[in-house]
């Protein structure tokens, strides 16, 4: 059994760990005890000027990326700017680098806030 367990730590030690991240985060997201850890490519948007375009916003972030959307949220009722949007990129890769390159940056005449979109909570 010893033997069992030091040939299942050496194979261990060869999986990429983001592998096993992954594998461990699935099953426990699965339980509903965590969230994936991998990197979303969808990104929550906030602080956005109310006189931004989604065409502006999309041109500003895709100097880190092919950004696939961009929806900036509006009032039913007014059809104006609620302030906040989310961006959707080809590569989560593409959307850290936007994610870590704007955020807190002027776009619009307002500082934005970005982080990683959440999934949808069930009511």
């Amino acid at each position: 059994m010893k033997q069992f367990f030091k040939e299942l730590k050496d194979i261990a030690a060869k999986v990429p760990e983001d592998i096993i991240k992954y594998t461990f985060n699935k099953k426990c997201k699965r339980e509903g005890r965590i969230r994936d850890a991998r990197m979303n490519s969808k990104l929550y948007i906030s602080n956005l000027s109310y006189n931004l375009s989604e065409d502006e916003l999309k041109e500003a972030l895709a100097a880190f990326g092919e950004v696939t959307s961009v929806r900036i949220i509006t009032d039913r009722e007014t059809g104006r700017s609620r302030g906040f949007g989310f961006a959707e990129f080809a590569k989560a890769e593409d959307a850290k680098a936007a994610m870590e390159g704007l955020n807190g940056k002027e776009v619009g005449g307002r500082e934005l806030r970005i982080s990683e979109a959440r999934e949808k909570e069930e009511r």
